[in-house]
């Protein structure tokens, strides 16, 4: 019978049949795997041809993990069965998949193939992907390479995946997105490419970001104040959405009781839903887009699955079951009163649920100032003190925290008038009053206090302490001295011994008199207790304080915006740092984290309100909740998302309610494929344990459809916040009205503005005649700016319209550099040529420099010169210029810098009494061009040809030194007139006159020659301009005002659109006017020969690619241990989260996925200077290194060159090779001379380095710091100076006022702000000082600097807090070890290198010398001859 064939048996079929099929099919064996092709493909199957009779009908559930199946493609199946009598074909690809799975997965795992996975759903510690048809687990951390808060958004998506590891024994697999994430990213960053594609696409999206922040603020014209020059106004946040709203309904003519916006959605009538026309449709849609509302026309059919059982769920129903007052905020942490939940441990059904409680709670506290902070403003110097006693409360009707709120005077009561005065803020009510006797101790035996017969209060040490409450409060009756004052007091010298009124002694002999709790007249109860004392100790035996108690209500009214202002500075100041104390941004709540079961929340507010008695603590209403954040037992819902998502994989899962919770959602195009997917989804959740699932779909009326409306407040609210914090430090107009500058938003929606400008009085007129509805940011600089530099940008990555077609390889890798033919021969050739030609004489000993030079000038497309501070670049630009032009005169030359200044020192050195080959011009703002950049003007030397005044009006320039986000500091210097020394015009003219062969030339052509150049005439200014400009050969101008068009917003009036309008930059007008004849065209293309751009280390990518894209060849100098670019982890980060939100193709958003990923795990990549970067790539043939600098007295390049060790040190140029008179007392005129010969305090004659060792402590001022100790170290050492007569002989020697200046040097903007009020006690004119961030003094240097390092190895966390050593043993403060600023030693390198003869440290050594770099310059300066240290301590401090 076992080899009977039965299936012959009930198939049978005729031989002629069996032939005849045989000749159009292929024979199919069951459970055997086969290929087969798709033939067709939709929603719900697959149907595949493997050359059999009939075609198989696959599930399309199981190509789930291949998205981009299409007809046509070959796939495997597994045969399950045929019926030839049914004509019936099973197939399963899933089978077919599983079964060479294993196979696949083992050669993947070997070769290190990246593969698709599809991922199912989520699990503990990761998630579950099908790979080949088998489930593998994909660990959390092996999701991506930064760590990812949400691995719910990967369910559902196809991934590419590699295997990295296999338990064969088991049949487990681990998969990991991370190592293809990697393996991306690695590749790229090989190619170089990964970098030019972050900037590319972090450019391209600040600029669109930008546009967008132009975008007007609607604000509050009632809410406007403006007090001390600063305008307060408040951003009106109010809900929008009322007029999309009624577009919706006037769209679906739909009545207001189907419209439930509030809860999420509306009901539209079938009929009138099916009529709305399409382009109707997309413009609601947009509308809605635009206000942060998710609104489509398609019908919705949506739902919950709820596990009955979950303790969640139990829990939230046995609290509304008992009518508990609680709340669930979005992260479903459970929110109640600790007296309430305390309540409930008492219930045997809220046990029953075994609830595993935590430890630990939190709670909001809202607080404002006190009324000690509204007291002292009224009359300040009172002993004032807040008490504040939280109790818990427990009635029938309220479980609660309750407040008793007093507030203490010392040494005198308030007057009636005075409490009269203040009743309609605070209400005051005299409750207890307290006198405290403080015994001599040689009088203390005068009385048996063992016995203690009188029943006199506790001895406490020396003291003893009457206290009575108040009655009757009725105040001041009896006084008959009516002064003004508001306190009064009880003067124990007005009661004489033997006073008629003085009740006999024994009135008081027993205890009871002090053992009563009231009084009703303290005056009477103070005279008997200071008899008492008086007959006891003897009346000079005792001093005394008296200290009187009032009640009041809460008031959180009466403090002004400015006061609110302060109030946020004090807490954030003041409020010890802890990890269980927070303070919010605003300054209006405290978030404190504490042990519910060890200390109640009253007793901890108790405790905080003595601690902090200028913040009133406050409660919310009906019971004060608390966030416990419960762990709940954990629900499963796995099973259930799997079921639904094969049922159908466009339903949209979410999990609510800490997993108990599965909302389930879909939209359709059709009705009928709505209502066809219900009745299917009806069916399918009744296949659930309905006593464990209670499934429940969403009512919806027959004839109508229901419409999802969400309104993204918190997304609306969250990205006007982000915009203000962006705004600030913009200028802000009201029409064409330049307004102010945004200086604070800490307080969000309200806003605030320096109005102080010119316009202060017109914009105060403004908002206080009119109802000022908006303001708008200006960013039309910054929009122009970033428009060029991503136009720069993308002009590089597509080889675009640049000067030099490599550029877009060797700017983002200079390896790839085009490097010098015939290197040895051609550098001792160009040396040679070099010596001879010297502009700059001092070049022809420094040998680095030269080379350097000579590199340069070789290099056909790139070479890099890294300086140190004071290493000539100046010299050696000039240097660069001139050899080059005396090659070619012809050639076209760009300087550029970040800075006016840089660019104006370096044009300056070109200038000689021998000749005028070179020819530069300036390009740039006249107002801030430096007076040596002025002389090249172009309007200055225009002007000049035309007769007219070349004196420049200098802008009124605000300095803000402040480094921290809180708050600006802002000197406003005053208007000058300014002209330039000699413009380069009259130096040509005076070299032409120095030419004149006077041997040849008759006297009296000498004469009319020698005034006709002193005394040109209109024609030869012209004539002389002319040919200087048609021979122009060197354009100077910062590398942001460079390029040729700028954009400009244009409102078109009709269509109340924006659109953008090019108009030529103030660069390009210029340089059209210089080089347009010449190149024969009036719009002639920007190019130049050579592009010098120095400064180049504080440059992005971005910034210096864009003057780059018009050199044919590009010398960058910079400094990479000078400050590296300012950027923004958190601006990166925005960029491609704004990218990710917008992005719809799937690969191109998987791309951005893992540019951001990168970003955020290799920021410091990102951070490094792009000028570091390249210098490191560039072959050593194509780069300089300047190892002598011209600045610094040795001592102080001794302390510097520590920085500079793995770039071959650095040499003081002034000593080496050979001493150039270092020491000359004639410093004037020997420029090598560093000698001060000052004596003041600490200071002598061969001090040139003195680092004075402070230990103070730091302290946390907002998010800036101070350290108030260095300040007085600093204060005394200006003192001392400005007493010196030597200082003085010294100083006045000099003219310029740079030569003059003290240089005051620190790192925090709170501590510039301590400085700089502290400099305004001396007279600028005898002791110039200038005090600013490094940021600002980078380029600059003084002859006297003073560098203040404000960190400290302790803290405090008030001004004027005394050290205790009995908690701190060591100190007396607590401890901290954080560098900050200078955990990187390129901030500190530019501050200490600024100085040219005196360099002054004042620092705590024992925090800076745990890094081994500043340990080294702590020691050169202790052993160098010209250096001294000394303590504070030994300094008088």
């Amino acid at each position: 019978m076992e080899d009977f064939d039965w299936e012959a048996f009930e198939n049978p079929v005729s031989s002629q049949s069996t032939e005849e099929s045989s000749e159009e099919t292929v024979d199919v064996t069951e459970h055997t795997i086969v290929s087969g092709t798709v033939i067709s493909i939709n929603r719900r199957e697959v149907v595949v041809n493997i050359g059999y009779h009939s075609d198989g009908i696959i599930p399309s559930s199981e190509f789930r993990y291949n998205p981009e199946l299409k007809v046509g493609d070959v796939v495997d199946v597994y045969v399950e069965s045929k019926s030839e009598r049914l004509g019936q074909l099973i197939l399963s690809h899933k089978k077919a998949r599983a079964a060479k799975a294993w196979d696949r997965i083992n050669e993947a795992l070997d070769n290190n193939e990246s593969v698709k996975g599809f991922v199912k759903c989520r699990t503990k510690g990761g998630t579950i992907v099908d790979v080949f048809g088998i489930e593998a687990f994909m660990p959390g951390s092996q999701t991506d390479i930064v760590r990812v808060a949400d691995l719910d958004t990967f369910v559902g998506q196809t991934i590419n995946v590699k295997v990295i590891k296999i338990n064969k024994e088991f049949r487990n697999i681990v998969v990991s997105r991370k190592a293809v994430v990697e393996e991306n990213l690695l590749r790229k960053t090989a190619d170089k490419t990964l970098l030019k594609e972050i900037w590319q696409k972090h450019t391209e999206v600040q600029e669109q970001i930008l546009r967008q922040r132009t975008a007007p603020f609607a604000i509050m014209p009632e809410a406007t104040t403006i007090i001390n020059e600063k305008l307060y106004v408040r951003v009106d946040t109010t809900d929008n959405t009322e007029g999309l709203r009624q577009l919706i309904v006037e769209s679906l003519d739909i009545d207001y009781d189907d419209c439930h916006f509030e809860d999420g959605y509306i009901f539209a009538p079938i009929a009138k839903w099916q009529k709305v026309d399409e382009s109707v449709k997309a413009r609601i849609s947009t509308t809605a887009n635009k206000e942060y509302v998710t609104f489509t026309y398609y019908p919705v059919v949506d739902g919950t699955v709820v596990d009955k059982r979950a303790q969640f769920t139990g829990v939230k129903q046995l609290l509304d079951k008992l009518n508990v007052e609680y709340d669930l905020d979005k992260n479903n942490r459970l929110q109640i009163s600790i007296e309430e939940l305390n309540r409930l441990k008492e219930n045997e059904e809220f046990n029953s649920l075994q609830l595993a409680l935590p430890d630990r709670a939190s709670a909001i506290i809202p607080t404002y100032p006190s009324i000690v902070v509204y007291l002292e403003k009224l009359y300040p110097g009172l002993k004032l003190n807040n008490i504040e006693t939280f109790k818990s409360s427990r009635r029938k009707t309220y479980t609660g925290v309750t407040i008793d709120k007093q507030v203490s005077v010392e040494g005198g009561y308030f007057t009636q008038e005075f409490l009269d005065e203040i009743k309609p803020v605070f209400e005051l009510q005299m409750c207890k009053v307290e006198f405290t006797f403080i015994i001599h101790e040689d009088a203390l035996n005068n009385y048996d206090w063992q016995a203690n017969k009188l029943g006199l209060p506790k001895l406490n040490g020396n003291t003893i302490t009457f206290s009575k409450k108040v009655k009757r409060p009725k105040l001041q009756d009896d006084l008959e001295d009516s002064s003004e004052d508001s306190i009064d007091s009880i003067d124990s010298a007005d009661i004489e011994d033997g006073d008629e009124n003085t009740p006999d002694f024994t009135y008081i002999n027993s205890s009871e008199f002090f053992s009563t709790k009231h009084t009703t007249d303290f005056n009477f109860d103070f005279y008997l207790w200071s008899d008492l004392m008086k007959r006891l100790f003897g009346k000079d035996n005792y001093e005394y304080t008296e200290t009187y108690y009032y009640k009041y209500r809460e008031n959180r009214e009466w403090a002004s915006a400015e006061e609110l202002d302060k109030f946020n500075d004090d807490l954030h100041v003041s409020f010890k740092p802890s990890i269980e104390h927070s303070v919010s941004s605003k300054g209006n709540s405290i978030g404190i984290d504490f042990n519910w079961k060890e200390k109640s929340l009253p007793e901890l507010l108790t405790e905080l309100s003595r601690d902090y008695p200028f913040v009133d603590f406050g409660l919310f209403k009906n019971g004060h909740k608390c966030n416990f954040d419960v762990q709940y037992k954990k629900v499963d819902m796995t099973e259930i998302m799997n079921q639904l998502h094969d049922f159908s994989e466009d339903l949209h899962l979410e999990l609510r309610k800490k997993g108990t919770e599965l909302g389930f959602s879909r939209e359709f195009e059709r009705l009928e494929d709505l209502l066809t997917f219900k009745t299917q989804l009806i069916h399918k959740l009744q296949t659930f344990d309905q006593s464990r699932y209670l499934c429940t779909i969403s009512e919806v009326p027959s004839d109508k459809v229901k419409l999802v409306y969400f309104n993204d407040i918190a997304s609306r609210d969250k990205d006007c916040l982000d915009a203000a914090r962006e705004l600030k430090g913009a200028d802000f107009t009201v029409g064409e009205l330049k307004i102010g500058k945004l200086i604070r938003t800490a307080n969000y929606p309200e806003l605030v503005l320096d109005i102080s400008g010119d316009f202060y009085e017109v914009t105060k007129q403004l908002f206080e005649e009119t109802d000022v509805t908006e303001i708008t940011p200006d960013l039309s600089g910054d929009l122009e700016k970033l428009a060029r530099l991503k136009e720069s940008l993308n002009r590089i990555v597509e080889g675009r319209d640049v000067e030099n077609p490599s550029l877009g390889t060797f700017i983002f890798d200079a390896s790839k550099a085009a490097g010098i033919k015939d290197y040895e021969e051609n550098i001792k050739l160009e040396l040679q040529e070099i010596e001879k030609h010297l502009l700059n004489k001092r070049i022809a000993s420094n040998e680095p420099q030269k080379v350097a030079i000579a590199k340069a000038i070789l290099a056909p497309d790139l070479s890099l010169i890294q300086g140190p501070p004071g290493s000539g670049k100046s010299t050696a630009i000039a240097e660069l210029i001139w050899q080059h032009v005396r090659e070619n005169q012809n050639t076209r030359i760009l300087l550029t810098s970040e800075t006016n200044l840089a660019v104006d020192n370096a044009i300056d050195r070109v200038v000689n009494p021998y000749h005028n080959l070179v020819k530069p011009i300036r390009i740039g703002d006249e107002s801030r061009l430096e007076t040596e950049g002025l002389q090249f003007s172009y309007s200055a030397m225009y002007r000049w040809a035309k007769g007219e005044d070349i004196t420049t009006k200098k802008k009124s320039f605000d300095i803000d030194d402040d480094d921290d986000d809180d708050e600006m500091v802002t000197t406003v210097e005053d208007t000058v007139y300014e002209a330039p020394e000699k413009l380069i015009l009259l130096n040509w003219m005076e070299n032409i006159g120095r030419r004149m062969d006077k041997d040849c030339m008759p006297e009296k052509a000498q004469e009319l020659w020698a005034d006709l150049l002193e005394n040109p005439t209109d024609n030869l200014k012209v004539l002389f301009f002319d040919n200087y400009i048609a021979n122009c050969n060197v354009v100077g101008a910062t590398c942001s005002s460079i390029g040729q068009k700028n954009i400009i917003f244009t409102e078109n009036i009709a269509t109340q659109s924006k659109k953008n309008k090019f108009v030529p930059t103030a660069f390009y007008k210029t340089y059209r006017s210089v080089f347009s004849q010449r190149d024969n065209e009036y719009n002639p293309k920007i190019r130049f020969d050579v592009v010098i751009q120095d400064e180049s280390s504080k440059a992005t990518p971005a910034e210096l690619s864009l003057p780059l894209i018009y050199g044919k060849k590009n010398i960058i100098i910079g400094d990479h241990r000078q400050l590296p670019p300012m950027i923004s982890r958190e601006s990166f980060t925005n960029s491609f989260d704004y990218l990710i939100k917008r992005e719809k193709d799937n690969t191109e958003l998987q791309r951005i996925k893992e540019l951001k990923s990168f970003v955020i795990k290799n920021f410091n990549v990102l951070e490094v200077s792009h000028f570091e970067r390249l210098y490191n790539q560039i072959d050593e043939k194509l780069k300089g290194v300047f190892n002598y600098q011209f600045r610094m007295h040795p001592a102080i390049n001794e302390v510097i060159k520590q920085f500079y060790k793995d770039e071959g040190g650095l040499e003081c140029g002034l000593v080496h090779p050979k001493d150039l008179g270092i020491n000359d007392p004639d410093y004037i005129h020997n420029g090598a001379s560093r000698f001060h010969g000052i004596s003041a305090g600490p200071i002598d004659p061969d001090v040139h380095v003195l680092w004075i060792d402070s230990s103070s402590p730091e302290m946390l001022d907002g998010t800036s710091r101070v350290n108030y100790g260095e300040v007085e170290i600093i204060r005394k050492l200006l003192r001392e100076l400005n007493n010196s007569d030597s200082f003085h002989e010294y100083n006045n020697k000099w003219s310029n006022i740079e030569d003059k200046q003290i240089g005051l040097i620190s790192f925090y903007g709170k501590q510039l702000r301590l400085l700089r009020e502290m400099t305004r006690e001396f007279n600028p004119n005898e002791l110039p000082i200038r005090v600013s961030t490094v940021d600002r003094f980078q380029g600059m240097e003084r002859n006297i600097i003073i560098v203040s390092m404000v960190r400290s190895h302790c803290i405090q966390t008030e001004k004027g807090q005394k050290p205790n050593y009995k908690k701190y043993p060591e100190v007396g403060y607590p401890k901290q070890e954080d560098l900050g600023f200078a955990q990187s030693p390129n901030r500190l390198n530019v501050a200490l290198s600024r100085a040219k003869r005196l360099l002054i440290i004042v620092g705590d050594s024992q925090l800076f010398r745990t890094k081994d770099i500043y340990d080294n310059v702590y020691k050169t300066v202790y052993n160098h001859e010209n250096g001294k240290i000394l303590t504070a301590e030994e300094y008088g401090l």
